[in-house]
């Protein structure tokens, strides 16, 4: 058995329960089919928030949530990875890049949140276009939040195999994750639409699997380490 005492077999359930509680939690936070972001006038935006407001409620909280149990997984797996390798950088990767997917997720949240604390019933359909405009916002940030997402995966997956903090699967699965952007990229670039369109969304998807699967096989690691 790995003997690296109590204080590690902490920091391992740490992270995994954490890693594992973001990724349910993201599978949960689904905010539904928007109105068309281009051709919505500013009352039809005002009926959807009114009528979606107590799904959205629900999504506010569960977003702080999420982003409470994400900034705890990758400073968590920061540590852990450390303990194991003082001098390795992938911990440090995880955390840049996993507080440049917290800014994502605080603007998402953010848009959500706006119409559950202000009165609908005296807001304009003006005012309800603003805050489509701030979903724009988001949808440009995504960009470079699925950046952040691809440079997670990866040095989730490196660390994973160079310290065994992850079962070898998890770590390949986690790489192989982070190549899907690029891919979507390079097949995009070779006019590959539908092929481009299957890794975007391999990635997006796929992000949340590794949160999940980093999740166990942390806590299943856990249980190797001798008190």
């Amino acid at each position: 058995m790995v003997r690296e005492g109590p204080c590690e077999r902490t920091v391992l359930r740490v992270a995994g329960g954490a890693f594992v509680l973001s990724a349910l939690l993201l599978l949960l936070l689904d905010p539904g089919q928007w109105p068309d972001l281009e051709t919505v006038t500013g009352q039809q935006a005002l009926g959807y928030f009114t009528e979606s407001l107590a799904t959205r409620q629900w999504l506010g909280v569960g977003a702080v949530l999420a982003l409470a149990a994400w900034i705890v997984s990758i400073v968590a797996f920061r540590q852990a990875a450390v303990r194991r390798q003082p001098r390795g950088m992938w911990g440090d990767i995880v955390v840049a890049a996993g507080l440049l997917v917290a800014v994502n997720w605080m603007l998402l949240g953010a848009v959500v949140g706006i119409p559950t604390i202000v009165d609908l019933e005296s807001t304009t359909p003006e005012a309800a276009q603003i805050w489509y405009l701030l979903d724009a916002l988001d949808g440009s940030f995504g960009n470079v939040a699925m950046v952040a997402q691809l440079l997670v995966a990866a040095a989730v997956g490196a660390a994973g195999l160079r310290t065994r903090l992850l079962h070898r699967p998890v770590a390949w699965f986690a790489v192989a994750v982070a190549a899907c952007p690029v891919l979507s990229l390079v097949t995009d670039l070779a006019r590959l639409g539908s092929v481009s369109t299957g890794f975007f969304y391999a990635a997006l998807f796929g992000f949340v699997l590794v949160l999940g699967a980093t999740g166990v096989s942390m806590l299943v690691r856990s249980r190797r380490v001798a008190d």
